[in-house]
């Protein structure tokens, strides 16, 4: 037995497929978000060397993100120490997930982009993280 769903058109040339209408209305509740971040999902002017701490971190890394004082906006921190801090339009995205029922399962250093600050002349690094959230 094959199940279609209305308004679908289906020429029998088999008498022995037997077609029934599914009228059922399916709703697929997502239960997971997965986003990978890009430039524009961080703020591009932050300098993680800002304070001299000199922080390394490699791709595959776990971060967290954490709410800090001084900034309006979730930051990107790695051993207790700032990376980065998100755009407001990615902020605004985790908190209504968050306001949804949603908790972090995972987030880690996807990718590291060596941007170039024209202002003040030298490269920064920033990482892209891979945020995976669940119901």
């Amino acid at each position: 037995m094959t199940i279609i769903k209305n308004g679908t058109e289906i020429k029998k040339d088999f008498d022995f497929v037997d077609y029934n209408l599914d009228i059922k209305s399916y709703e697929e509740k997502n239960l997971s978000f997965t986003h990978i971040m890009s430039l524009s999902d961080i703020s591009l002017g932050f300098d993680s060397d800002l304070f001299k701490r000199h922080i390394v971190f490699f791709s595959g890394e776990k971060v967290v993100f954490e709410q800090r004082d001084r900034f309006n906006t979730l930051c990107i921190v790695y051993q207790n120490k700032i990376l980065g801090v998100l755009s407001s339009q990615l902020n605004s995205k985790i908190l209504e997930k968050l306001n949804a029922g949603y908790i972090f399962k995972d987030i880690y250093i996807e990718y590291i982009v060596n941007w170039y600050d024209s202002e003040e002349k030298k490269y920064l690094k920033h990482p892209l993280c891979k945020i995976v959230m669940e119901k």
